[in-house]
């Protein structure tokens, strides 16, 4: 028991930090809900609802390990961003024993204690824990099926055999990555009949094999019954498609081959979904160390380190290091990891979009043992040179900067636009508006654009609304209500449905931006309908248009801006090119301007009824080292073609200017 925890408590104590890393923040960073995660949502309730499918054909079809998982997280916590994401990093931080696990039985116990430190603080599969993806289950399955084998070969119990192959088996219920494990098998069985160690194998293999089918047979049996739902979307990415390659075919192959291969060190995934954009798998220290470590396994494959006469003296294992495999490092472990590697990449050199860290998701955990032989061989040359206290230093120094790069480099990507764009951050916050809306007793209407194009709102809209079709006049709509309009259309059948009189606010939503989209956009309107209170009987001015400014508040939303809320009626229909300006000057110096049409923008006068209350909204940034004691706001109405400002009648206090002028900061009005 002793050695067992002496074994393993370095191992919890990485786990602990694989989960810091992956559970901080995990609902909000990345921000949004992406289309395909939602999809992993919808399809798991549909599990906890009764549904057992083998093979999930929504989306382009995605295998069930994750979702089946994913749905025992909704079923105790709701749909919730946190919940589905929750099932990755759990996923993700289990991945660091079994990672360990593997790279010992295939190497050693440091080996394996730097590969799972590695995989717990390298950015990529940090990331892909933090997302709502199946591919993170296919690094867990990956680990334990090697390590499953290697322990089965060593031991040689029927038993273990059995048991590596079912492991092997649930692998391809993960991610279509996995597809591609057979090859790297089929490549290393060659391996072993060419070194005659094939039978020393026998019958292991069979019962190895046996269990895998069996365990595969579900999946294959679903995969024949709908071939164009399980193998559609490989041929539709594929660079042999005419349409991916341009007729050039070649050309592309010898491109996505160099994309993948420099992946590591140089430049990766550009999608922000996937990665930060263009960052590398390894940060500039653990680069160096895979680099040493290809050296190191390169050799190896060929033969013995410690007979190769062009490896360096420091880098050969000394006679007392021992590696597993029957002590066959050298030709069978590093020929593994980099069979394993180079086939796994193939599903990201085979489709567009080289490096595309999800399509390559099959080469982790493997991947990480490279550097790892790259420490170790750094630890043994100190540790030969009488500096063993060195040695350990160096390896927590090395992993401790390796994981503040990972920190300094996610944080900014979680917080960036970009990132929310990517992951349709303003459909999550639409749900959580609809939501925040139904508790306060308002009923909420969404145009069916949001419905179809963000799944999120089908996963996360857990209450009731109506939807409100393109083009067409929803039903009567009686306050209190929400709408979520789209902007760039004629709005305004919705506000005809409005029964009576009511107050109403419009503002945008964030912005959004497809990933065909030249620039961002708003992504919604959201309108406000509530029932008139007694701000109606008041005025503060009346324009001659019509228009008529019931009251106004102020506040100071921080130390850098004030909030103007201003509130407004008209008599008679507007139908010319009037908007408003608000100024904030000092001295008779204009400062900012805060110009257009209420709604920010998106509700003009011409639109709105006679008889609503409107509410305007606009934020006013205060400029630095100002005294705000002599500030000043000029409010009023101009017309668009001329600037000519339309003439105020009455007003409390009296008009200088044609405009209104308040003091700030103060709060007035209804």
């Amino acid at each position: 028991m002793r050695g067992f925890l002496k074994e393993w408590a370095p191992v919890v104590g990485l786990m602990l930090l694989a989960g810091a890393f992956r559970l901080y923040m995990l609902g909000a960073w990345p921000p949004g809900l992406y289309h395909d995660e939602a999809y992993y949502g919808l399809d798991a309730l549909r599990v906890l609802a009764g549904d057992r499918s083998i093979y999930f054909a929504a989306n382009h079809g995605r295998e069930p390990l994750f979702i089946y998982l994913a749905s025992i997280s909704l079923g105790l916590l709701g749909n919730t961003t946190f919940a589905l994401r929750l099932t990755s990093a759990i996923i993700g931080t289990l991945t660091i024993p079994a990672t360990y696990w593997m790279a010992r039985e295939l190497f050693n116990r440091r080996i394996g204690l730097l590969a799972a430190a590695i995989m717990t603080v390298t950015l990529w599969p940090v990331h892909l824990s933090r997302i709502g993806f199946r591919t993170i289950t296919l690094p867990l399955l990956i680990a334990l099926s090697i390590a499953a084998g290697v322990h089965a070969w060593r031991s040689g119990r029927v038993r273990d055999w059995i048991s590596a192959g079912a492991l092997y088996g649930v692998s391809f219920y993960t991610y279509l990555a996995g597809r591609f494990t057979p090859f790297v098998l089929i490549l290393f069985f060659i391996v072993l009949v060419m070194s005659r160690r094939f039978k020393q194998l026998w019958p292991g293999l069979l019962w190895f094999g046996l269990a895998a089918a069996i365990v595969i047979a579900p999946l294959a049996v679903t995969a024949l019954n709908q071939w164009d739902v399980v193998m559609g979307r490989p041929g539709d990415i594929s660079i042999f498609n005419p349409g991916i390659n341009q007729g050039d075919l070649a050309g592309t192959a010898v491109r996505s081959t160099l994309n993948a291969l420099g992946m590591f060190f140089w430049q990766g995934d550009r999608i922000p979904r996937h990665n930060v954009p263009y960052r590398p798998v390894f940060d500039p220290i653990m680069a160096v160390a895979f680099g040493l470590g290809l050296i190191l396994l390169i050799f190896g494959a060929i033969r013995r380190a410690r007979r190769a006469p062009l490896l360096p003296e420091f880098l050969r294992p000394g006679p007392d290091f021992q590696y597993s495999i029957q002590n066959e490092f050298p030709k069978l472990a590093s020929c593994f990891v980099l069979t394993w590697v180079l086939v796994m990449l193939l599903p990201t050199i085979l489709a567009e979009d080289s490096p595309h860290f999800l399509r390559a998701v099959g080469v982790l955990p493997v991947a990480m043992i490279i550097p790892a032989v790259g420490l170790d061989a750094i630890a043994r040359w100190l540790e030969a040179r009488r500096l063993r206290i060195v040695a350990p230093v160096f390896l927590l120094v090395a992993i401790g900067l390796s994981a503040a790069i990972t920190v300094k480099d996610y944080g900014p990507y979680a917080i960036d636009p970009e990132t929310a764009y990517a992951f349709e951050a303003a459909g999550s916050d639409l749900a959580n508006a609809g939501r925040e809306a139904v508790a306060s007793g308002e009923r909420v209407f969404i145009a069916d654009r949001f419905v179809r194009d963000w799944t999120s709102l089908s996963f996360l809209m857990t209450v009731p609304y109506t939807t409100i079709v393109d083009g067409e006049q929803p039903p009567a709509i009686n306050a209190p209500a929400r709408l979520f309009l789209w902007p760039y259309e004629d709005w305004s059948k919705a506000l005809a449905s409005l029964s009576g009189p009511a107050t109403i606010q419009v503002s945008a939503g964030p912005l959004a931006r497809g990933d065909l989209d030249l620039k961002p956009h708003v992504g919604y309107l959201m309108v406000r309908v509530a029932s008139q209170g007694a701000e109606s009987a008041l005025t503060e001015a009346q324009f001659e248009n019509g228009l008529r400014l019931l009251g106004h508040t102020l506040d100071a939303l921080d130390d850098q801006h004030w909030r103007l809320r201003t509130f407004w009626q008209i008599d008679r229909s507007i139908s010319g090119d009037e908007t408003f300006f608000v100024h904030l000057s000092s001295s008779g110096r204009p400062l900012v301007s805060a110009d257009g049409d209420s709604g920010d923008g998106f509700y003009p006068l011409s639109l709105w009824r006679p008889g609503d209350v409107i509410v305007d909204q606009r934020t006013l940034p205060l400029p630095p080292g100002i005294d705000r004691s002599q500030l000043l706001i000029e409010l009023g109405v101009y017309h668009r073609t001329g600037g000519q400002r339309v003439k105020v009648s009455t007003s409390v206090p009296p008009v200088i200017d044609q405009a209104l002028l308040f003091s700030g900061p103060s709060a007035g009005g209804p």
